[in-house]
């Protein structure tokens, strides 16, 4: 019937709503993990650059 026909697109398009939803999710906490990634390298550098002046001024 018409009727089920309304209720099955509208279970498919939740469906498709909820996926959505959960990729969107999903790529919000990839990219709360790689700018999390960045800021721990960019902490490394930072360090090891301190490091390497230290070390260039002992040896002056």
């Amino acid at each position: 019937s018409l009727r089920e026909a309304a209720e099955g697109k509208q279970r498919e398009y939740e469906d498709r709503m909820h996926e959505m939803q959960m990729e969107m999710e999903r790529a919000q906490r990839e990219l709360m993990e790689a700018q999390d990634t960045r800021r721990r390298l960019e902490q490394q550098l930072r360090e090891l650059q301190e490091a390497k002046r230290a070390l260039e001024d002992k040896e002056r």
